[in-house]
């Protein structure tokens, strides 16, 4: 339950960039697994690298607070 709940403000956490990311035909998916969290992603677009550091320390600095639950 509190991986699915994480997953779900993560998204919103992301939501924007991965919205710019898949203008520029960056896609990526991320799903939860026995081992940890499984990240997936296809790019034709020379930005990726931007992308993926962008993603991942948008990752590493997320934090949960009441914040999503009130929006």
């Amino acid at each position: 339950m509190y991986a699915y709940m994480w997953s779900i403000m993560l998204n919103q956490h992301l939501r924007e960039m991965d919205y710019m990311a898949g203008e520029a035909n960056i896609n990526s998916s991320y799903h939860f697994v026995t081992e940890g969290m499984q990240f997936n992603y296809t790019s034709y677009n020379t930005n990726v690298e931007k992308y993926l550091q962008g993603w991942f320390s948008s990752l590493h600095n997320f934090d949960m607070d009441e914040t999503y639950f009130n929006n």
